[in-house]
């Protein structure tokens, strides 16, 4: 029997998996629904998906960068849950860095894959460090820092940093600046403005603009705001409850979801915030890749009742319960879905996903490590 939805100490058997999935999301007539002039939606189910899934780390992955075609991926290099840096051609695996420094919070790549960005913890205090795959070696951001993001051409950092003030600063600064040391590097930095608030997450997602956004996973009312890094000035980007967003990579698209007394909504979105369509079906940010203007991939719980039991959400992120996924591809411009793998028989959570030539590439929840999907 495959694995199911999992709550702690209770077995919830999933109902809803391969062509009765279908039919459900049918039922909402129209799978993805422009805000402006609704279209027909058709779907094309193929009648066998023979998965070809493989492992391609040893160990948990937090975050991973591609360095190849896209065809043959020929390395991938990744971050683990304990801070090493490895990386693994699909056949075997190279250690890069085996220095431990903590359990990972939250860790990315520089979109040149020179970088890695993470958050560790250790005795319970977090700390930033940037590692520098050229010279192997960690360099470490001052102690103050506590949220940080690379900007979307990989060559800068913005980062929060509390200035033992009550508030936070936010500043930006090169990356090279790191390599003349940490005097050189407090000079060079850039600040934008100061803030009131703390406990924030930040996430560049584009030339000139920064969201700052709660830390918290919380289904109260969210505020997102933008901050524009060549005027200065910040505003409110998007309200709502349990708020979570993932963008494309230059920012121009993204995909926002949000709850309602536990009723999710996911919406395709502008580098604005502006709403351009609705999704009929359930998923999380980032269980989708926007691959391009007209191509999106998603992995889907099969089960998508499970968005209205038992604070699913809530209870997802907490890690006390778990999914098991399908793989989908929404074409835009023609306004279609197509289910291009099911997870029948194949225990699968997929967070962080990508998609390259015929490969989906993600992180399993299930067991943390790192898989390629092969269609």
């Amino acid at each position: 029997m495959k694995k199911t939805l999992i709550i702690i100490g209770l077995v919830i058997i999933i109902a809803a998996v391969g062509v009765g999935v279908y039919f459900g999301w049918k039922k909402s007539k129209e799978i993805l629904t422009p805000a402006v002039s609704p279209g027909a939606v058709s779907s094309n189910l193929p009648s066998q998906a023979v998965l070809k899934l493989k492992a391609l780390s040893n160990e948990s992955a937090v975050a991973y960068w591609v360095n190849g075609s896209l065809s043959s991926l020929e390395n991938i290099f990744y971050l683990s849950s304990d801070g090493k840096i490895l990386k693994t051609n699909q056949n075997s695996e190279e250690v890069i860095s085996d220095q431990v420094m903590g359990d990972v919070k939250k860790g990315e790549f520089s979109a040149d894959g020179k970088f890695v960005l993470a958050e560790f913890s250790n005795l319970g205090i977090s700390k930033w460090n940037v590692f520098d795959l050229e010279n192997k070696k960690w360099l470490i951001l001052p102690g103050t820092v506590t949220a940080a993001s690379f900007s979307s051409d990989g060559g800068k950092i913005a980062y929060l940093q509390n200035n033992l003030k009550g508030y936070s600063d936010l500043f930006t600064n090169d990356i090279a600046n790191f390599k003349k040391g940490v005097s050189e590097f407090a000079k060079k930095q850039i600040k934008i403005l100061s803030l009131n608030q703390e406990d924030l997450d930040i996430k560049w997602i584009s030339s000139n603009k920064v969201l700052l956004v709660s830390k918290m996973f919380t289904e109260a009312e969210t505020e997102i705001w933008a901050v524009d890094l060549k005027t200065k000035n910040i505003s409110k980007f998007l309200a709502g409850s349990g708020l979570i967003l993932s963008f494309s990579k230059f920012g121009d698209l993204g995909i926002e979801f949000s709850t309602n007394s536990n009723t999710p909504k996911l919406s395709l979105i502008d580098g604005n915030g502006i709403k351009l369509a609705d999704f009929g079906f359930y998923t999380f940010p980032q269980k989708c890749f926007i691959a391009g203007r007209s191509n999106i991939f998603c992995a889907v719980p099969n089960d998508q009742t499970a968005f209205g039991r038992v604070k699913f959400v809530d209870d997802y992120f907490k890690r006390a319960v778990f999914s098991n996924d399908d793989f989908i591809q929404l074409d835009l411009n023609g306004n279609k879905l197509e289910t291009v793998a099911f997870s029948d028989n194949q225990s699968i959570d997929a967070s962080s996903i990508s998609f390259y030539g015929n490969k989906f590439l993600f992180i399993n929840r299930y067991d943390n490590r790192l898989y390629s999907l092969a269609l």
